[in-house]
């Protein structure tokens, strides 16, 4: 009876060893699944931080697109405004400038094949020059 009392006594010491044995490899698992989460944690906090600095990259490039937008509408209302009346009455005195111009070669043309007519060797070379250069502007 003692001896079997033993025997119980060294089974549940045995058994309570095993089962504590079993609590420090338990213990060092949960351990490791809470480190492995820290790191999940810490990668999730670092990954949080990364787009949230992209985020105001672009909130600030946004904003520097729309400021461009403004200035360029400005200036479009400015040429419309300003710089293309400007320019029409200036390219209409050069639309002018250049029917007299045209005028002159014309009436040079004539000149020149009117003299070549009577006299086709007797073109006089500053008339034939001033016609080149007409031609050349």
């Amino acid at each position: 009876e003692v001896q079997d009392a033993a025997t119980r006594a060294e089974d549940k010491c045995r058994r309570a060893g095993e089962e504590a044995e079993e609590a420090k490899r338990a213990k060092a698992r949960v351990e490791e699944d809470i480190a492995g989460l820290r790191r999940q944690r810490d990668e999730d906090i670092r990954t949080l931080a990364r787009r949230e600095q992209d985020a105001a990259t672009a909130n600030r490039q946004r904003d520097e697109a729309l400021r461009d937008l403004e200035n360029l509408k400005a200036e479009k209302e400015q040429w419309k405004t300003q710089i293309e009346p400007a320019m029409g009455s200036e390219v209409k005195t050069l639309r002018e400038a250049m029917k007299t111009r045209d005028g002159e070669i014309s009436t040079l043309r004539d000149q020149l094949d009117a003299l070549r007519h009577a006299a086709p060797t007797a073109v006089p070379p500053a008339l034939e020059s001033e016609i080149r250069s007409l031609r050349e502007t």
